[in-house]
């Protein structure tokens, strides 16, 4: 059930049998010179598609911007500051309260999110009787274990590489040119963790890792993963909260 495509009637029947919207939310930034700037929104789009299908939801249009101050110097990064991205999670949940929304799951694409989506969660608990629960691909670095070749550039970070790509080419294969995919490790600093440091100074790509061993196939367990780690988190909550 995608809100994009309901008129208000038929809107108002959904709403008297549901209780959970999923919200997706990416970022549009440089991801490589493979893969196209919209990235992390084609991925949270088809994990909350998949999701609210799965869970009976009704699926919200996409956010497509984001928190983007790591890659901002790279052409096509286009930055909404985390303040900008509270105020709009609070906005939509308080209309979405108004129609009787219980849950929202916010399905996010984009780790420079991460901050400004907890910040957004404790105001929406303080301010709203809807309850958040954020998914940023819970469980993926257990679903790459055995499955991801490449080492990680950094224990922290991942971009572009071969996690991002292989989940790219199961999706969205036309959006990438995998003749393009490069191999790139960065060096960090020292203080890299210490200070902000914006990508466009440790990488020439955009890339942290290997992208050109990604696969399609990789790409389809790593999501089918991320996708039944959510549904059991969201059963599981649901089981325990059911006065809500």
């Amino acid at each position: 059930m995608e809100l994009s495509n309901l008129s208000w009637p038929q809107v108002k029947e959904v709403l008297e049998k549901i209780d959970t919207a999923v919200l997706p939310i990416g970022a549009v930034e440089a991801h490589g010179p493979h893969l196209t700037v919209d990235t992390d929104n084609v991925i949270a789009e088809y994990l909350g598609r998949k999701f609210s299908e799965k869970i009976n939801a009704l699926l919200l249009p996409t956010i497509n911007y984001g928190q983007v101050w790591s890659l901002k110097n790279f052409p096509g990064s286009l930055n909404i500051s985390s303040d900008t991205l509270i105020n709009l999670f609070l906005d939509i949940t308080q209309s979405l309260e108004k129609h009787n929304i219980k849950i929202l799951v916010i399905i996010n694409g984009h780790f420079g999110n991460i901050a400004a989506l907890k910040k957004a969660s404790r105001i929406i608990i303080e301010k709203t009787s809807v309850i958040p629960l954020v998914f940023t691909h819970p469980g993926l670095e257990n679903a790459a274990k055995g499955l991801i070749e490449s080492p990680r550039a950094h224990p922290a970070y991942l971009h572009a590489e071969e996690i991002e790509t292989s989940m790219m080419l199961h999706i969205c294969p036309e959006k990438v040119n995998m003749d393009k995919a490069v191999k790139e490790y960065p060096q960090f600093p020292e203080y890299f963790s210490s200070t902000p440091v914006t990508w466009d100074k440790i990488s020439k790509t955009g890339v942290l890792g290997d992208a050109t061993v990604a696969t399609k196939e990789k790409g389809q367990k790593l999501l089918n993963k991320i996708l039944s780690n959510m549904v059991a988190i969201y059963n599981k909550w649901k089981e325990e909260n059911r006065e809500i």
